[in-house]
């Protein structure tokens, strides 16, 4: 049978790299980060989207990341930069390095944490590592876009409303397929939102 990981994960990273490509939150990171050079980690760096445009603006970026296929589209970006490193890591077990001025968790990394870990537990431990990963008088840039600010009461409708696709297209080796999120819902006194994701995949025939 196939082996549905690593086909998935190539999947994933493919389409990512191709259809997430906004610069919004790049441009504002930097703009709070000034110009002077610092040294940056990014926990969970995907296929550097922010990493490098941090290294080409002369910061020291670096990057972990558990996702081989997502760490190997950095390399062709990095064209004479010499301020720029990365490599895989399990960002929940794996050590962040120190000596950071800045720590960044992008794109909802805090609730996107992939973990057999109890997720709140998860949540404490990065932030515990960025503190530790950080020099005295260093920050944590915490991106988050809390489901384009819907209420409550509107989040429960989109909820129950059925499926929706996230991303959908081919990846480089021709296949297709849709990455769907599902219907969930939202606990309010523990103010934790559920929900599930889908992969549909047609590999290409050959």
């Amino acid at each position: 049978m196939f082996n549905e990981k690593p086909i998935i994960s190539k999947w994933v990273a493919d389409v990512y790299d191709q259809q997430t490509t906004e610069t919004d939150d790049v441009d504002f990171l930097l703009s709070v980060i000034g110009k002077e050079p610092k040294r940056i980690l990014e926990v969970c760096c995907g296929s550097g989207r922010i990493l490098v445009p941090l290294a080409k603006a002369g910061h020291i970026a670096v990057g972990i990341d558990g996702a081989e296929f997502m760490l190997d589209k950095i390399l062709s970006k990095t064209k004479g930069l010499e301020n720029i490193e990365w490599r895989k890591a399990d960002a929940v077990y794996d050590d962040w390095g120190s000596g950071f001025d800045v720590v960044v968790f992008a794109c909802n990394l805090l609730y996107n944490i992939d973990s057999d870990m109890e997720f709140k537990k998860a949540q404490e431990l990065f932030i515990h590592k960025a503190a530790s990963a950080l020099v005295p008088g260093g920050y944590v840039f915490i991106a988050y876009n809390p489901g384009h600010n819907l209420t409550q009461p509107e989040q429960s409708r989109v909820y129950d409303s059925g499926s929706w696709v996230i991303w959908e297209g081919a990846d480089n080796d021709g296949t297709y397929g849709k990455f769907i999120g599902l219907p969930g819902s939202y606990d309010a006194e523990t103010q934790i939102d559920k929900s599930g994701r889908l992969f549909e995949l047609t590999l290409k025939t050959v």
